[in-house]
């Protein structure tokens, strides 16, 4: 799969613990040139060809029917029938009635991720978030009821905050019918609380196991959907396919005629970015073992894991040559056979964590256990030589 990200960088306010790349005051004029900026960039893509389409920030739904423009315009630009999946990011204030009636009926948008964080009225105050449990409540509705794949975000182990509100929260998205939650614990990037975070794995055990007892899929550390609703886009990263980014601070990867990695990343600035949005560009060649790395441990975020077959097939074509010229010379044995074509570093510390109940063998390679998903934070680490 191939996926096209675009980052609104407009926000109403700011959340106390956010640091993403936003815009709280901005010329009126001026999302109208991003807008413009998003397509121009957009025509300079050789392929168009995208099967998942994710419109995040930021929030873009401040952009109103700027944002419906937005979508046309990109839905005319690329091959859209290939597209199954087409999703915005929404913040409850500004989705409103009017715009989700323009979305339904003048977009190709089938899929809409609320960013509600949270069902009480004070701690929403407390962590600056500019809507009302009974407005998220209410925007959350309207989507379902239009027929979009309607999610919601919610934050848990806030300081200060009861896990008590957390467990009312799920309660509320369960009676509400969701498609997906996703339950994030509180990390923030700014120092708001930063000096009180205490990560309990307990609590993110007991918010995965109320979820989950209503039929909802854990399909990855932070996602919980109902089936067939999982984020098709999501799964692009960890699968490490190829994907796009457009807009200020966007991230792109893609695999060069030599199957070597390459990111990039857009300035995180509005201003520049609508100046000469690839005179600012940052571009990074991955070493062979940077992608060695990042194709076997991204994966291990999903309940599926790691594929060690796409491990190797992602691996840039000299790396794959050398391992089968070499392979007779080498004469290695496979810790495990699932793992056989793996450096034996790799190996070892694989078959280590097995040994730790953190990892189990599936029948393509390895997944972490719900010991491993606890502690996924150092299972990654620890993986990553």
């Amino acid at each position: 799969m191939r996926g096209l990200y675009i980052h609104v960088p407009y926000c109403q306010m700011r959340c106390h613990y956010c640091a993403f790349y936003s815009k709280t005051r901005f010329d009126t004029n001026e999302p109208e040139l991003f807008a413009r900026s998003v397509v121009a960039e957009l025509s300079t893509l050789q392929n168009t060809n995208f099967q998942t389409v994710y419109i995040g920030g930021g929030t873009p739904t401040i952009m109103g029917n700027g944002l419906v423009e937005l979508i046309q315009q990109v839905a005319n630009t690329i091959q859209l029938p290939q597209v199954a999946e087409f999703t915005i990011e929404a913040n409850p204030e500004s989705l409103t009635p009017d715009l989700l009636h323009n979305l339904k009926h003048y977009t190709p948008v089938n899929r809409i991720s609320i960013g509600a964080q949270s069902f009480d009225d004070k701690t929403l105050k407390f962590l600056n978030r500019p809507h009302s449990a009974k407005v998220a409540t209410q925007r959350i509705e309207k989507s379902l009821n239009l027929g979009f794949n309607t999610g919601a975000d919610i934050i848990f182990d806030i300081p200060t905050v009861p896990t008590s509100n957390t467990l009312n929260d799920i309660n509320t998205l369960v009676k509400l019918g969701v498609n997906h939650i996703s339950a994030y614990s509180y990390t923030p990037d700014t120092n708001f609380l930063k000096d009180k975070v205490n990560p309990d794995n307990t609590i993110f055990d007991q918010v995965a196991n109320e979820i989950t007892k209503y039929g909802y899929k854990h399909y990855e550390v932070s996602n919980f959907a109902q089936k067939g609703c999982e984020s098709k886009h999501n799964g692009i990263y960890w699968n490490m396919d190829e994907y796009m980014g457009l807009g200020p601070s966007a991230h792109s990867m893609f695999y060069n005629d030599k199957g070597e990695r390459i990111r990039y990343k857009n300035v995180s600035n509005t201003k520049l970015y609508c100046q000469n949005y690839e005179k600012y560009r940052q571009y990074t060649t991955l070493t062979s073992h940077q992608q060695l790395m990042e194709s076997f441990v991204f994966p291990l975020r999903t309940s599926r894991g790691v594929d060690v077959a796409n491990v190797l097939n992602r691996m840039p074509i000299a790396w794959q040559q050398d391992r089968k010229n070499n392979q007779g010379n080498r004469n290695e044995q496979p810790r495990l056979k699932i793992l056989q074509g793996l450096p034996d570093e790799l190996q070892k510390r694989v078959v280590h964590l097995m040994d730790k109940q953190l990892l189990l063998e599936t029948p393509v390679g390895v997944a972490t256990t719900p010991k491993g998903l606890m502690l996924l934070d150092s299972v990654m680490e620890y993986l990553y030589y």
